[in-house]
């Protein structure tokens, strides 16, 4: 009786190898963990956007309560110029803040902008108080009038600078917003 030899040739099998399956799902777990850090980027990333959009509106909302005030004659104010915020903290009644037109304000840096390492002046400050539900979130405000010519001639038009930034809060987020505008109508010809 004579026995056949097997052959010792492998047929080729389809699937995948132990291998080939752990190096897929390292490269799906990273790849998932990586689209996870944008989703949170993004998240960070949009409420950094609402503390800018809040902090500019309260720039513009100072230079809209100063030019309201102004006598532009002797640059001014004509009447005193406030602003509500939402309230205390402790007894949520409306915070009335004095907007003043004077030349003079809060300390500027050498770039020009609000110097926020410098104490606050009155009438040149404020602790704004926003609030969004129950929560309550604190913006230090502060604007600086100076005069574009020199003491010794007449101008009308000067620069507001006004700057805002949260108070407390993560430091990577807490940066002031600055805001330069200049304000005062044109002199009449012949004035």
């Amino acid at each position: 009786m004579r026995m056949r030899r097997r052959s010792s040739k492998k047929t080729n099998e389809a699937g995948f190898t132990l291998i080939e399956l752990l190096m897929a799902g390292v490269l799906l777990v990273v790849g998932v963990m990586a689209m996870a850090g944008l989703v949170g980027l993004t998240v960070k990333n949009n409420g950094h956007s609402r503390l800018d959009s809040t902090a500019t509106m309260l720039n513009q909302a100072v230079v809209e309560q100063v030019t309201s005030g102004i006598n532009y004659q002797s640059f001014g104010g004509t009447g005193t110029a406030f602003m509500y915020d939402c309230g205390d903290h402790t007894i949520e009644a409306d915070t009335p803040w004095n907007v003043e037109s004077m030349i003079g304000g809060a300390p500027l840096n050498s770039d020009g902008k609000i110097d926020f390492t410098q104490a606050e002046v009155d009438g040149y400050h404020m602790n704004y108080v926003v609030c969004v539900g129950d929560r309550h979130v604190t913006y230090d405000v502060r604007w600086n009038i100076s005069s574009l010519a020199p003491a010794s001639t007449t101008t009308f038009t000067h620069i507001l600078t006004v700057g805002s930034r949260m108070q407390g809060g993560p430091s990577i987020i807490n940066f002031p917003i600055n805001m330069r505008v200049m304000v005062g109508p044109d002199p009449k010809p012949g004035s």
